[in-house]
């Protein structure tokens, strides 16, 4: 016979919204992909965001995200929003720096980082 501790067993109240991490990919198409949970994480940055600004470090192999609504400005991809993602056709940034979106096609979970002059963006080390 089984002896349980009914001093550690939990009731289950009902159903809790969980956001899980926040995760961007890429696609072999050169298309990047905002997921959902990531559109919740990054909500402050991306309030009244339309385009990105995408900048890379081949050092450590990182790719910056810094959102904005100028699509005025030198390199500014559109962001396309879904209803639950979002999606960036980055095939002249992919092709600029020389990655290899086949070699480096799948999820990445992104981090927010301070970056000294642009504030706070968001980051992914392929």
């Amino acid at each position: 016979m089984i002896d349980i501790d009914w001093n550690c067993v939990e009731d289950f109240t009902g159903s809790v919204a969980r956001i899980s991490d926040p995760v961007i990919s890429i696609l072999v198409n050169r298309t990047i992909t905002l997921g959902c949970a990531f559109l919740s994480h990054a909500k402050k940055q991306m309030t009244g965001a339309t385009h990105v600004l995408l900048s890379f470090e081949a050092k450590n192999n990182v790719i910056i995200f810094n959102f904005t609504n100028d699509k005025n400005k030198p390199g500014a991809l559109k962001i396309s929003l879904k209803h639950n993602n979002a999606s960036i056709a980055a095939k002249s940034f992919f092709n600029n720096f020389g990655i290899n979106a086949l070699e480096k096609k799948g999820r990445y979970f992104a981090e927010l980082l301070s970056h000294p002059q642009k504030g706070d963006v968001w980051a992914i080390f392929l």
